[in-house]
């Protein structure tokens, strides 16, 4: 304890201390009323000086449990100081919290203006009056809590007017718990709200409690001079809200995971892909678009199955579908339909990021992986004993009506004429007597064809022709049979009587080749030139 000189001592009527922790912010909020030195009580300058200016020798105190005091509390400590006429609430260490006004509302006289008479000593007559320093380099500023900067001698007339008025600010004994409950009530909502109904929904709920919780603090504050801390249950509630919704997010992100793992083996695995990142597509409804077209229909397979023991017949099929399936996934096809033995892929059928430019491209390359497969499948098929026939493949490309089809059952699929020509294309293989009959509106975005043309077929229900193409390989190509194919066709596109005779030449070079078979048959019947009326689909 620093004392202060002898002759003040000496001529006082009391003696205060002065004695404060500022919090970590610098603000002074709670003094001690009371303190002990060397075994004897010591009253501060606020409360020694309502004793002196009450005239009053002694100090009452009350305590829990002690004097009729009962604290929900429980903790041994003072809750109240009597000086004369003055009860003051206490915190249980004896301290009193400093209700500040604003420093403009304590009357300030300058020390100059006594001295120098400008001012009549009698206006203090009867009045508490504290001298102090309000010089910067005396260091006795400090801070209140409305955030100015003001002469330590403000702290104790604060402390004194609000003795006075009996303005006080007082934290329950029992604010500790209550808080406490409230932060245990609020992380048990946010726990069943975030676990049952999601994060948007226990958001609102934590929002709602957290400014119920500041709006409660701060009512209590300004109407009853209570003061509760908010700040627990709402740091919390916005704790517990991170750790359930990530929880929460972490539990649906696998249940989605394993859900289009799923979906995936029933649907197209691209589909999937595309209506996550375009939800707004699961609404019914289409978009104008082109796209190109696979169909795929493995010949006589009905008529196989129906013969053959199902230990056989399933087991192909699975195998052949799962090869044909992977390569039209593979070169980014969207598998629209699987009936039977028989395929359905959709290029370019998606919306941004998965739009597919070079879908004709992808398309033809894809096909023709798919026919070099099955045809070694075939051929392997039938060296084990199994009479597996060919695979016939239709390509075409156009603008479709493409999206969700339906009512309470959506199918995602197109709708066209593009689509339809290429169904058609696949069963007039079987006429032509090719295995891949390409359209040319796919073949206008093909780079690497190699093949030869089949001809101008007018599909059932059209009127219209489209150019037909077999794809081949370089070698069959170059192999004089195609290049006397593709004189006589020549010829044919002339009508010229000579075609009959050339393509007749073609069957002597190769006797299986079903396409020229099919324009010698037609040649015979009368029929010349390239276009070809279709009878039946």
């Amino acid at each position: 304890m620093t004392r202060s000189i002898a002759p003040l001592e000496e001529a006082a009527d009391g003696i205060g201390t002065v004695n404060f922790s500022p919090d970590l912010d610098g603000v002074v909020r709670i003094v001690p009323l009371m303190s002990k030195y060397r075994g004897s009580p010591q009253a501060a300058l606020a409360l020694e000086t309502l004793r002196v200016a009450q005239d009053q020798s002694t100090y009452q105190f009350k305590t829990i449990g002690g004097s009729g005091e009962i604290s929900a509390g429980g903790t041994a400590g003072i809750v109240k100081m009597k000086v004369g006429d003055f009860v003051i609430p206490t915190e249980k260490n004896g301290s009193l919290r400093i209700y500040y006004s604003h420093a403009g509302s304590t009357e300030v006289v300058p020390m100059w203006k006594l001295v120098t008479g400008e001012i009549d000593p009698a206006n203090f007559l009867g009045r508490i009056v504290i001298i102090g320093t309000s010089a910067t380099g005396l260091k006795d500023l400090r801070y209140n809590t409305l955030g100015e900067e003001v002469p330590g001698v403000f702290m104790h007339a604060q402390m004194i007017d609000q003795i006075l008025t009996e303005s006080y600010l007082v934290r329950p004994d029992w604010a500790e718990g209550a808080e406490f409950i409230l932060t245990i009530v609020v992380s048990f909502l946010l726990i069943v709200v975030v676990m049952r109904f999601g994060a948007v929904w226990s958001a609102i709920l934590g929002g709602v409690l957290v400014l119920a919780g500041a709006g409660g603090a701060i009512w209590a504050f300004l109407e009853m001079r209570l003061l509760f801390d908010p700040l627990l249950p709402s740091v919390a509630a916005l704790a517990v809200f991170m750790v359930c919704s990530s929880a929460r997010y972490w539990q649906t992100e696998r249940e989605q995971k394993f859900i289009r793992g799923a979906f995936k083996t029933f649907v197209s695995p691209n589909l999937v892909d595309s209506l996550a990142l375009h939800p707004e597509a699961l609404k019914l409804g289409g978009t104008r678009k082109e796209c190109t077209f696979i169909f795929t229909d493995l010949a006589g397979f009905t008529s196989f199955v129906e013969k053959s023991d199902p230990e056989v017949a399933v087991p192909l099929l699975n195998d052949y579908i799962d090869n044909m399936v992977r390569i039209g996934l593979k070169h980014g096809g969207y598998l629209d339909k699987i009936v039977g033995d028989a395929t359905v892929f959709h290029f370019n059928a998606f919306l941004p990021p998965l739009d597919q430019p070079d879908h004709r491209q992808r398309a033809y390359d894809c096909a023709m992986e798919m026919n070099a497969w099955s045809d070694a499948y075939s051929k392997q098929k039938q060296a084990e004993g199994i009479p597996l026939n060919e695979t016939r493949i239709g390509i075409n490309s156009g603008m479709v009506t493409m999206g969700n089809f339906g009512g309470a059952v959506m199918d995602y699929t197109a709708h066209g004429d593009a689509i339809n020509t290429a169904a058609r294309l696949e069963s007039a293989g079987k006429f032509l007597g090719v295995h891949v009959s390409l359209a040319g509106a796919t073949l206008e975005g093909v780079s690497n064809f190699v093949g030869r043309p089949c001809g101008t077929l007018v599909l059932k229900g059209q009127t219209t022709g489209t150019p037909v193409f077999e794809p081949m390989t370089q070698e069959r190509l170059n192999g004089p049979a195609v290049q006397k194919y593709l004189d006589a066709y020549e010829l044919m596109k002339a009508e010229d009587p000579k075609a009959e005779e050339a393509m007749e030449e073609v069957l002597l070079l190769d006797p299986d080749d079903g396409l020229a078979k099919m324009h010698l048959q037609r040649l015979r019947d009368g029929q010349n030139g390239i276009r070809i009326v279709m009878t039946s689909k």
